[in-house]
């Protein structure tokens, strides 16, 4: 939840390797959403298939920036959020 309108963009989604004892797809992806306005963000992060898997989240006001702004603005324009999930495949 946010105190104030803001848009989180889904930027970058890495699913790598695949549990080998898992009989699924490397390849196949789910549905992603790329972005969520307003003041609650929830996100569906598919994890548990992947030994790894990382997700870049971008966070600003409306209009201030998107996934393609220059980095150098991280701080004044928007916040980056990079969460990195790793998996003990038994």
């Amino acid at each position: 939840s946010t105190t104030e309108p803001l848009i989180v963009f889904e930027c970058k989604v890495t699913l790598g390797n695949i549990c080998s004892h898992q009989s699924r797809n490397r390849n196949k992806r789910e549905a992603f959403q790329e972005t969520s306005q307003g003041y609650q963000h929830i996100w569906i992060l598919p994890v548990t298939w992947w030994y790894d898997s990382a997700y870049h989240f971008r966070v600003a006001a409306p209009d201030l920036a998107d996934c393609s702004t220059d980095p150098n603005y991280a701080g004044i324009f928007f916040t980056d959020y990079y969460f990195y999930f790793y998996r003990h495949c038994n």
